[in-house]
Order: C-alpha cells, then sequence, then structure tokens
C-alpha cells in the first residue's frame, strides 16, 4: 500500500504547483533539484499521474545553508551532519519505493553542477530548483538549469522569502528578456519558459 500523504508529508515545498504540473500535458519528464527527505517528490510521484519520469538530484553530504530570512543575519540558517544526510537519503529512498509509482523514478546521488551535463538542454518538462545553499550558487544553477527545459516547460523553484534569490530572479529575467508572468506563493517561484 502507498505511503498517505495526508499522514506521513502533509506540507511539501511543492505543493503550490502541483496543479499547475497537472495541467501540463501528458507523458511529463521532470527534475526536483535538492530532493532532501524526498517530500516533494513523494507528491510529485503520488499526485501527478501524467508524469512519466522523475528525476531527482541530492548529492546526500554535509551542509551548511545560508539562505536566511530575514536577510541578512551573518550567520548559517542551519547545518546538516553527515549523519542526518544518511538519514535524509534513506527516508527518500523509502518513499520513493513505497511511492507506488517507484518505476517513474530516477533519483541521482550527485552534486546538481556534476549532473547538469548529462542531460542537454531542453530536455525538461519541468525543473523544480532548490539546491542552492549560497548566493554564489543561485547565481550558478539557476541560468545552468534554465537552459534545461523545454519552451513552454515550467521552471519552478522554492526559497523565494530569501532576498537575494529575489533580487537575482528578477536581474536574470531581465537580461534574458523573459516577460511572462512570475507567479509566487507560498515561498515557491514559477514561470513558463518562451524562448
Amino acid at each position: 500500500m502507498p505511503i498517505d500523504l495526508k499522514v506521513h508529508v502533509p506540507n511539501p515545498d511543492i505543493k503550490s504547483i502541483i496543479h499547475l504540473i497537472n495541467l501540463h500535458g501528458k507523458n511529463l519528464v521532470g527534475m526536483e533539484l535538492g530532493t532532501h527527505r524526498g517530500e516533494s517528490f513523494l507528491h510529485l510521484l503520488q499526485c501527478c499521474p501524467n508524469i512519466q519520469t522523475l528525476h531527482g538530484c541530492d548529492h546526500y553530504e554535509a551542509f551548511t545553508d545560508y539562505i536566511t530570512t530575514p536577510y541578512p543575519t551573518g550567520a548559517p540558517a542551519y547545518s546538516v551532519d553527515q549523519q542526518r544526510q544518511d538519514w535524509n537519503e534513506m527516508l527518500c529512498r523509502f518513499y520513493i519505493k513505497h511511492s507506488g509509482n517507484e518505476h517513474k523514478a530516477i533519483l541521482h546521488k550527485k552534486k546538481s553542477m556534476d549532473l547538469i551535463h548529462e542531460f542537454e538542454d531542453n530536455y525538461f518538462d519541468f525543473i523544480f530548483i532548490d539546491t542552492y545553499l549560497t548566493e554564489e550558487q543561485i547565481c550558478e544553477e539557476i541560468p545552468a538549469w534554465y537552459k534545461k527545459v523545454k519552451n513552454k516547460g515550467i521552471f519552478a523553484g522554492h526559497d523565494w522569502n530569501f532576498i537575494p534569490l529575489q533580487n537575482y530572479l528578477h536581474q536574470f529575467r531581465k537580461a534574458n528578456n523573459i516577460t511572462g508572468t512570475m507567479s509566487v506563493y507560498d515561498n515557491t517561484f514559477c514561470w513558463i519558459k518562451n524562448s
């Protein structure tokens, strides 16, 4: 029997774009960057029957997150040691195994910028990015992974409440002449790519 989302994972980061993904067509290929415990990944597997293949990426190494709200605080938001990361990976793999849709899931245990070279540009129907831990990573990962989204695909991410992310996204959209509406809700941003 698949995991009961309401009991085990009631509040995933990706919840505000589930409808958008479900209305986006059939046989979608998607990517979640920063799977962590697998809560959003599990929701995508169980709530989006139109996903054909769902890739996930996380390096599962100890880390310190500097994406803090309010900004700036001068201190990291939190740190996760290797033991906790081992637990996060185990939980993510458990969720996948018991999702009822394990056959759709591919979990890559890599850093996102090492994985990126395995996919051609314009490959994914949607990407949800939540890997960045510093402002430098925001500036590196967003433009790199944006190229991997198909025209008319969904580009989305987490941590909208982090002011440097907001500033970077506005600059990125302006520099790349992205004029389509960006929707923001519940600390998540998304827009449809028009190239």
